[in-house]
């Protein structure tokens, strides 16, 4: 990935998309291996190329933001984090809609990193624009509701709404139940986490 970086640097320029590419891909390399300054550092030259080149609403400008907002909170500088996160969800949203995995996944990362940094309300919020995307999309009953409700569920619960909790806790496990089956792991953790929220 280095002598690919370094080749595209010397014959394309050093703020050619195709080096950007370079950027993210070694980015996620040395990232991986816990390199994370480093990881930093290539994926901010990355999104400030992408930026300029791409235009800030491009789906690659988002993709660049939204590893660079992970990498932050890999470094425990979660509130340094979220606004690369949710700028990324804005530019998922205009550019591959509300329903791309990549959209949804980067809304799950944005009520994390919110959730780390104590901001419950807001990543409740999160957690609802996403269930009610999938709920208006897929029939009642598909696994991906499972883990949205479960989600959300756990954040109405710290934020002191049980009876809510409950209700979405037994929505999650009523179909963990019918679609994985009752000995599966996440029900087994459905069950759990509906029984931790019924002894509060």
């Amino acid at each position: 990935h280095r002598s690919v970086l370094a080749d595209r640097e010397r014959v394309l320029g050093e703020d050619h998309p195709s080096t950007a590419v370079s950027l993210m891909n070694l980015a996620t390399v040395v990232s991986a291996n816990g390199e994370l300054d480093e990881a930093r550092s290539l994926t901010q030259r990355a999104l400030e190329i992408y930026q300029k080149k791409a235009g800030a609403n491009s789906a690659e400008t988002g993709q660049a933001h939204h590893q660079l907002g992970e990498i932050l909170r890999r470094m425990n500088r979660v509130n340094e984090s979220i606004p690369h996160l949710e700028r990324a969800l804005h530019v998922f949203r205009g550019a591959v809609g509300d329903l791309h995995a990549t959209t949804l996944q980067c809304m799950d990362v944005l009520a994390e990193a919110l959730t780390d940094a104590g901001d419950h309300v807001r990543a409740e919020v999160v957690l609802r624009e996403r269930l009610t995307v999938l709920e208006k999309a897929l029939p009642p009953e598909h696994p991906s509701l499972g883990p949205a409700l479960t989600a959300l569920a756990r954040a109405a619960g710290r934020l002191g709404k049980p009876d809510e909790a409950e209700v979405l806790f037994r929505r999650a496990l009523a179909i963990m139940e019918t679609t994985q089956g009752v000995e599966h792991t996440d029900t087994a953790v459905c069950h759990q986490l509906l029984a931790g929220e019924l002894r509060r």
